[in-house]
């Protein structure tokens, strides 16, 4: 995909420059700054790489928890059983 933009002077100024540190042309360099964005984006609200898996797992307990038991229907192993998924 193609895109134009115009950018402020100041952005255009920190685009290049930055692109510069890193080796790359303004185009490439805005190209990963946007996939980036679009990368965080796409992850689910309450994300967070930097957490440890117990403290995941803490968080995930906690959310599984938050849901109110009294509005699943309980089902009998004959409705979950196999021979269930053909009727």
């Amino acid at each position: 995909m193609t895109m134009k933009l115009e950018l402020p002077a100041e952005i255009e100024a920190d685009l290049l420059s930055q692109a510069q540190e890193k080796g790359l042309s303004p185009e490439a360099y805005a190209a990963e700054l946007l996939w980036e964005r679009v990368r965080e984006a796409a992850k689910p609200a309450g994300y967070s790489a930097d957490l440890s898996p117990e403290a995941w797992m803490l968080e995930y307990k906690a959310w599984a928890h938050s849901h109110d038991n009294d509005t699943f229907p309980i089902l009998s192993n004959e409705d979950i059983g196999r021979d269930s998924i053909y009727d």
